[in-house]
């Protein structure tokens, strides 16, 4: 990432409830996200216009998200969670993902991606945005680390490894 200050947008055509003393928001109504790094505050973006979005943003679609920020114990810099419901799809350089949830913590940098007991969650990942070598794993549970791409498979049942 190029820039310095973390950027994230969110639009939405429901509601929302907000906590500034508890640092907690949750948005419900076709909810699009947009995180990314920008250089200056004086930069504005927008999840609706995925042409003009910069290669490392991440944007999350779904239909209801709850963000929460706290402070660990013994820690100097604060944490990010989020969990976002119904319809889920996100997108970014390296990986793409569809499920019913996903949550994301920032202390252990892992997706948890969800599905349901009649639809699976998917994960299509590659090692860097231009690589032409794109997995594909579908499963009932995904955990996936953003930071290297670790993948687990919880209760794994079969598995197709093509090379």
């Amino acid at each position: 990432s190029t820039g310095e200050i973390s950027f994230v947008r969110v639009n939405f055509d429901g509601s929302m409830a907000a906590s500034t003393l508890e640092k907690r928001f949750d948005v419900q109504g076709k909810v699009r996200t947009l995180y990314t790094a920008v250089n200056n505050f004086e930069t504005t973006l927008d999840p609706d216009q995925k042409l003009s979005l910069p290669a490392d943003a991440v944007t999350v679609k779904s239909d209801r998200l709850n963000y929460a920020q706290w402070q660990p114990r013994n820690a100097d810099q604060s944490m990010h969670e989020l969990q976002a419901t119904g319809n889920v799809h996100v997108v970014s350089g390296t990986f793409e993902a569809t499920a019913d949830r996903l949550s994301y913590q920032q202390q252990t940098e892992m997706l948890i991606i969800e599905g349901t007991s009649r639809t699976d969650a998917q994960l299509w990942h590659q090692t860097s945005p231009n690589s032409r070598d794109r997995r594909h794993l579908t499963a009932e549970k995904i955990l996936y680390r953003v930071t290297d791409g670790q993948t687990i498979i919880p209760n794994i049942k079969n598995i197709d490894i093509i090379d």
